[in-house]
């Protein structure tokens, strides 16, 4: 299984100011090819 990881960026989730809610989906669709999101 091959594995991904994602880089955040912006200054509001890197402040702390918003919490990112799209990296499960992100990880469910890369589950459906048979990838996996290791890091981010």
């Amino acid at each position: 299984m091959k594995s991904f990881g994602a880089i955040i960026i912006g200054d509001e989730i890197l402040s702390g100011k918003r919490v990112d809610r799209h990296f499960a989906r992100i990880a469910e669709l890369l589950a459906a090819r048979g990838l996996r999101l290791s890091w981010v």
